[in-house]
């Protein structure tokens, strides 16, 4: 399954935490693109936050995944399941004409 991953961190991260998180973080990045799971990862401009695409079998591996993210003590997080956008767009086709002809 795909997932759009997005957060952004709400609560006031410990200044003497901070470096040791966000490279907590780097290697938590590192790790996921390399097993495949992560396709990109992108940081919001000036603030502590971001969204990825996520490629995972299920709901429950995302959430695994997601709580190893470090700074997830201090984010709200958000998730979006995401499917193919031509075969969704055929659905909604369907769906309109089922309905119209009812």
């Amino acid at each position: 399954m795909s997932f759009l991953v997005y957060g952004r961190v709400t609560h006031q991260v410990p200044p003497d935490l901070a470096v040791e998180l966000t490279d907590a973080y780097l290697t938590y990045v590192k790790k996921w693109k390399a097993a495949g799971a992560v396709d990109q990862v992108w940081n919001y401009v000036a603030c502590l936050g971001g969204c990825m695409i996520v490629n995972l079998a299920s709901p429950d591996e995302l959430d695994q995944m997601l709580m190893e993210h470090p700074f997830v003590p201090y984010m709200e997080v958000a998730v979006e399941p995401l499917v193919d956008a031509e075969a969704s767009s055929e659905r909604f086709k369907d769906m309109f004409r089922a309905m119209m002809a009812a």
